[in-house]
């Protein structure tokens, strides 16, 4: 498989397969996660074939355009916990990327927060 290269989680599309440290298939990205009162990455949510799964940001090693690598082996991610019910969640397509994208993610991003839908 052709990783691509590597790139932000802002730009991480959904339906990206992740990999364990192993090499052994965990699932695919459904979310990407972060705290955005600090601007951090906090982690990705899995669809995996036993259900949602969560990837803290320390347990993600490299994400590439085709491909997201665990730092943690095939036991560990088998092992990897359900999401909270109310995760921060952050959601960016690869249009997002240029500087008014960005804005308009950010914004976008606040407003569902804030509740202003």
């Amino acid at each position: 498989m052709d990783r691509g290269d590597p790139i932000s989680y802002m730009v991480l599309r959904q339906g990206v397969p992740v990999e364990s440290s192993d090499g052994g298939t965990v699932g695919e990205v459904k979310r990407v996660l972060q705290v955005p009162e600090k601007d951090v990455f906090d982690g990705i949510i899995l669809s995996t074939p036993n259900g949602d799964r969560f990837a803290d940001a320390d347990d993600v090693g490299e994400i590439y355009e085709n491909l997201v690598v665990l730092r943690v082996g095939d036991e560990a991610a088998a092992l990897l916990p359900r999401p909270d019910e109310n995760p921060s969640a952050l959601s960016v397509s690869p249009e997002d990327a240029s500087e008014s994208g960005l804005r308009h993610a950010a914004r976008k991003a606040w407003n569902r927060l804030s509740g202003n839908y």
